[in-house]
């Protein structure tokens, strides 16, 4: 049979849990006090300027289509998770990367912060633009997971993990995953000379 305990017992047992507990109160309420004096920090510079909303770079048109055949001169490379380089291998953020790293434009390496780059635009392949990025997830997770980039004629390149290379594919044809967002990197420069440098912002 269970002996029921006095009520001085059970206080007594309160005023100890209070005082074994306190000092991770106090050390709450000071890790506030600091940050309230001195901000909480940026989670990293390089999601500080993914520059959402905004293009990149400004090309002219003829600069933003030549990234279509440095896409398609990746096309075989092997596909490898956390590659970046025609060398290694690729995985889908890791191509757009170093595409976009060849014309001077610094993309992220998390598939999330692909909905935070450059500008949101429609889906409609009569409007868009050469070098636009398409993010995707899988069907039934809306976890940013995929990026593919567009080359016109309603066509992409990516990194596929299921057929183990860089491919190109008829967006019409690739049902593999779901669509999130197409985000343009690229402005067009209707005052830039075709022969220039491409012109970061």
């Amino acid at each position: 049979m269970t002996r029921e305990r006095s009520p001085h017992l059970v206080m007594m047992d309160r005023i100890h849990h209070s005082f074994s507990v306190a000092p991770s109160v106090c050390a709450g309420l000071a890790l506030i006090a600091f940050l309230s004096v001195v901000g909480v920090p940026e989670v990293s510079a390089q999601r500080a300027s993914l520059g959402a909303g905004v293009p990149l770079a400004k090309w002219s048109a003829s600069q933003r289509d030549a990234i279509a055949d440095k896409s398609r001169a990746l096309l075989g490379i092997r596909y490898v998770w956390a590659g970046a380089t025609p060398e290694r291998g690729m995985d889908c953020t890791g191509f757009v990367h170093y595409v976009y790293g060849q014309m001077g434009v610094r993309l992220p390496r998390v598939p999330a912060d692909f909905m935070r780059v450059g500008e949101a635009v429609t889906f409609d392949t009569s409007t868009m633009q050469i070098g636009d990025l398409l993010v995707f997830s899988r069907r039934n997770n809306p976890r940013i997971s995929h990026v593919g980039m567009y080359v016109g004629n309603a066509r992409m390149v990516h990194a596929s993990s299921v057929r183990k290379a860089v491919v190109e594919v008829s967006l019409s044809k690739y049902s593999g995953m779901q669509l999130r967002s197409v985000r343009r990197v690229v402005a067009i420069d209707s005052t830039s000379n075709d022969d220039a440098v491409p012109r970061l912002r």
